[in-house]
């Protein structure tokens, strides 16, 4: 199945429960399409697993360890044990509110995104 969105240059396309992005060159009608690229669009997993290497990037980019953010969360009121963060992080779901906890705590005060959602 395709869904036409409002956009002439992006299609979705719908198979065995994924998405995929089509891209495709423009043309007058439907017949004349050439798909020039097709992307999988990412799973719950997939977020969830890109959440967890940006958060265990930061970590590791400030040479922070588990101890010391269940120290630095505790500065700013949010108790939890180093194991239980471990845990937390290795699941990957977690909140909005606890990722930005744990980047306020580490000293993050910026982002940055590339287009596929991976940290540059």
């Amino acid at each position: 199945m395709i869904l036409i969105t409002h956009s002439l240059c992006h299609h979705f396309y719908y198979k065995h429960m994924q998405y995929y992005t089509l891209r495709m060159s423009t043309a007058t009608d439907m017949v004349g399409y050439q798909i020039v690229e097709v992307m999988q669009m990412k799973s719950q997993a997939g977020w969830a697993e890109d959440v967890k290497r940006l958060l265990r990037a930061e970590m590791a980019l400030r040479g922070i360890t588990y101890e010391d953010l269940a120290g630095r969360l505790a500065a700013i009121g949010v108790r939890d044990t180093a194991v239980n963060l471990r845990n937390r992080v290795a699941r990957g779901r977690f909140s909005a509110v606890f990722l930005v906890q744990c980047l306020r705590a580490i000293g993050v005060r910026a982002l940055r995104l590339n287009e596929d959602g991976d940290q540059q």
